[in-house]
């Protein structure tokens, strides 16, 4: 009894290690986090959505960084924020746009 009792919380704590693990992080510098979204009436009935995105090198004080194709420092020379403007029938379609143009993964988890 004492022996299986033994084995079945080895199980169990080898389970417990085998699920807490990280495979599905990110890295931050890999992210883009959008701060602020809006949506605009386009040409011919399309949407255009504008998004600042955070720069997490210029915030750090760590120089270097860019702007990406159609995106402009949203706080002037040097500013801590990134805007970039997409045009698109949808939505959806409009964020695939977005994470072509953006050289990392867009998230809109500090939207």
């Amino acid at each position: 009894m004492r022996k299986a009792r033994a084995c079945a919380f080895l199980i169990f704590a080898l389970g417990l290690l085998a699920l807490s693990g990280c495979w599905g992080s990110r890295e931050t510098d890999e992210m883009a986090y959008v701060l602020a979204l809006g949506f605009d009436k386009g040409e011919k009935e399309n949407l255009v959505i504008t998004v600042t995105i955070a720069n997490p090198k210029v915030i750090a004080g760590i120089s270097g960084g860019g702007g990406g194709n159609g995106g402009g420092s949203g706080g002037g020379e040097g500013g801590g924020t990134l805007i970039y403007s997409v045009e698109s029938y949808a939505p959806l379609a409009s964020i695939d746009l977005l994470n072509t143009t953006v050289d990392r993964r867009v998230s809109f988890l500090h939207t």
